[in-house]
């Protein structure tokens, strides 16, 4: 050990103890943001309808600036959108999906699983799985 690094335990003779005696547990992020179960579900509602989004978006080969001339706003907000940024609305989002072509039922479907690749209500797959490259294994 160098004299400098004896020297500064030296001067701080506790510094040791409480970083051996610090407890650590595990939590969920929900726990150490402190959000009630519904905030918490509205983010999740809002990360999958904005991942649904993205993925319509790039199915279709439209850029960000696209969407938006279509929504009437700006490539930024739609950057924001897709994001799922706090400051985007669960209207805007909407807008946006409706603007894509998506449909209610698919909507809904994203909205009641928080899962973007379910399939929609009428049965229909959102996302192909070919197209993403995916395929099912035997297991």
């Amino acid at each position: 050990m160098s004299e400098t690094t004896e020297k500064k335990r030296a001067r701080k003779p506790g510094a040791q103890r409480l970083r051996h005696s610090a407890k650590w547990r595990q939590g969920t992020v929900q726990e150490f943001l402190g959000l009630s179960d519904e905030a918490a579900e509205l983010i999740r509602v809002k990360a999958a309808l904005a991942v649904f989004l993205q993925r319509r978006r790039k199915a279709k080969k439209w850029s960000q600036a696209v969407l938006a001339q279509r929504i009437g706003s700006g490539q930024s907000r739609v950057a924001k959108i897709e994001a799922a940024h706090p400051s985007v609305s669960l209207d805007l989002l909407v807008k946006a999906l409706l603007a894509s072509g998506a449909k209610m039922p698919d909507i809904a479907s994203v909205m009641a699983t928080c899962d973007p690749d379910e399939k929609s209500v009428a049965g229909k797959s959102k996302v192909k799985s070919a197209r993403r490259g995916r395929r099912k294994v035997a297991g």
